[in-house]
């Protein structure tokens, strides 16, 4: 259309959402042969991760989307609100993580555990951040790590589900 979608307040979520959820279902099907919904179900941290990265950066560039005319979320939040969103989306991360885990693989939460204390230093210094200009370079290195790092646990979470409990 006329109006990229950058320009607007939905932006974060339409990244998250294709980015993070239907490139995650097409592989799935891609890799398995099989159409399975729940897919797009198990892709919902990485849906969340893909949209804090577009928000990290909006949040961080207000200034420069209210000069470009953009009326992103976090332009329309304020700083203030956008970073306590923010906090919010991140806890709810993590949330999704350990809910997932423990519906769907089970035998994985003693990963969610480490997942959890390794990612402390992380979340402390991301949770921080100002979100400012200033703060732009390390806020987008921080929420980059955090996606690495909670990816692979979640990765591997659902791979050890697949040992058994008992040996």
């Amino acid at each position: 259309g006329k109006t990229p979608l950058s320009y607007l307040p939905i932006g974060e979520l339409a990244s998250g959402f294709v980015m993070g959820g239907l490139i995650v279902l097409a592989s799935y099907q891609a890799l398995t042969g099989v159409f399975d919904l729940r897919a797009l179900l198990w892709a919902l941290p990485t849906i969340i991760g893909v949209g804090l990265i577009m928000m990290t950066n909006n949040t961080c560039d207000i200034e420069k989307e209210v000069e470009a005319g953009r009326r992103t979320l976090p332009v329309l939040l304020g700083r203030a609100r956008a970073r306590r969103l923010y906090h919010v989306l991140v806890f709810a991360w993590l949330a999704a993580i350990v809910a997932l885990v423990a519906a769907f693989f089970p035998n994985g939460l003693l990963v969610v555990v480490f997942m959890l204390l390794g990612c402390i230093p992380l979340l402390n210094a991301l949770l921080k951040n100002p979100l400012a200009p200033a703060a732009r370079i390390g806020a987008m290195a921080q929420i980059c790590g955090l996606n690495i790092a909670l990816g692979a646990f979640y990765a591997a979470a659902v791979f050890a589900s697949t040992v058994p409990l008992s040996l």
